[in-house]
């Protein structure tokens, strides 16, 4: 299964390195679906900026993207709500004893995009052990599937003390219909 940061061109350097079976007209090119965050904190430029790009390519025909980030580029897209040159109000319930600090929906020019932490599994190349604290990949919803040849079938095994184990087999391979509609943020 090639992975998503795969499909859009990067291989572990600088993107527009797509493989040679994705067509010349579904790659990006200059435009760019990606920012190289060069270990830095991800700026709201930055996501604007690939987010414009994504809809001057493809019109963002869904406008829903799903930001799916390492832990240290969550922490920076929650950032984005305590700038030290604006002034933001917050109107919170006081008899909670409670503060929400952080942003799970942004709303910009290009869309609206959902933020969901991720484990470690976003930046893995294939044989690749080293995992970028800064990479994300910006998914439009309506543009993705998972193609299955054989659905999952899980098998238990016996309990032998330790507690319930088993395994589970399926063929699958992930299908991104259009290119075009997904960006990628890598340090």
């Amino acid at each position: 299964m090639r992975g998503f940061f795969r499909w859009l061109g990067y291989n572990g350097t600088a993107g527009n390195n797509y493989p040679s079976d994705i067509p010349a007209d579904q790659q990006l090119g200059a435009s760019g679906n990606y920012a190289d965050v060069n270990g830095n904190a991800l700026t709201e430029a930055e996501l604007n900026t690939v987010m414009q790009n994504l809809y001057t390519q493809n019109g963002a025909p869904q406008g829903n993207y799903m930001f799916v980030g390492n832990p240290q580029i969550r922490a920076d897209v929650t950032e984005f709500g305590r700038s030290t040159s604006e002034m933001y109000q917050r109107n919170e319930d006081a008899t909670s004893k409670k503060m929400t600090s952080t942003i799970t929906l942004y709303e910009g020019d290009y869309g609206v995009v959902e933020v969901v932490p991720a484990s470690v599994f976003v930046d893995r190349t294939s044989g690749s052990s080293t995992i970028e604290g800064r990479s994300a990949l910006l998914l439009d919803t309506g543009s993705y599937c998972l193609f299955t040849l054989q659905a999952d079938n899980r098998t238990e095994l016996e309990n032998q003390g330790g507690g319930r184990r088993g395994f589970c087999e399926m063929i699958c391979s992930l299908g991104v219909e259009s290119i075009k509609s997904h960006g990628f943020f890598y340090n």
